[in-house]
């Protein structure tokens, strides 16, 4: 099953561009992150500066955290760039950001997962994204759609909206996300990402099952 493109990516909420999407905003889970401050904390302590308006519970949970690898650090502001609030990193290397989520125990056989994100890029070999799951969960499927509205200041940037079906609702999710540098001159700077979620009885959907821990979502070469 291959799922149509969203048109405007940017601007599509789950409930509009995602076929089978139930639940209307405020979602059952909805992680927003502008990485308006380091998103990386203390264990247990949730994620800091996480926008957060699910249903499912008041606040996010103090199990959720977000982790930056390799290089990857948070950058308050990045050369000539208008935006603020980036998790990135320069120069020649690889590095990522990992957001985890962790769920309610819910016996439902399908949970739909929306993702949007927005990212830089100049002189990167491979951004990629993935989605790993616990054992016994996988991808029904997802299409890769990508949508690059052009240059700002000497970059590219693009917003990417994924949407998955995973079955059966799993115990967690983490998203992981991040670059291959190719350059002294590289850059990569992620601006945002948004992860929205709902738990749905399905049951036609699990003979569509594709079993798997690593999934991969978003893969792109950059010049």
């Amino acid at each position: 099953m291959r799922y149509r493109p969203v048109a405007r990516l940017a601007r599509v909420p789950p409930e509009a561009g995602c076929p089978g999407w139930v639940t209307p905003a405020p979602y059952q889970r909805w992680v927003r992150l502008d990485f308006g401050q380091d998103p990386t904390g203390l264990p247990g302590s949730g994620i800091p500066g996480a926008v957060y308006q699910g249903t499912d519970d008041d606040l996010l949970k103090v199990s959720d955290f977000v982790e930056l690898t390799g290089p990857m650090q948070w950058l308050e502001t990045s050369g000539t760039q208008t935006r603020t609030g980036f998790v990135g990193f320069e120069g020649v290397g690889s590095a990522g950001v990992v957001v985890h989520l962790d769920n309610w125990l819910l016996p439902r056989p399908v949970k739909h997962y929306y993702l949007r994100i927005e990212y830089g890029a100049a002189g990167v070999g491979d951004a990629s994204g993935a989605l790993l799951l616990p054992p016994g969960c996988g991808m029904v499927d997802a299409g890769m759609p990508y949508y690059n509205p052009g240059q700002e200041n000497g970059m590219d940037w693009y917003t990417v909206i994924q949407y998955i079906v995973i079955a059966p609702n799993p115990e967690w999710e983490d998203f992981v996300f991040g670059a291959v540098m190719t350059t002294a001159e590289s850059v990569f700077l992620v601006d945002s990402i948004e992860i929205a979620t709902e738990c749905v009885p399905e049951p036609a959907t699990m003979g569509l099952l594709a079993l798997g821990g690593l999934t991969l979502l978003v893969r792109r070469r950059h010049a």
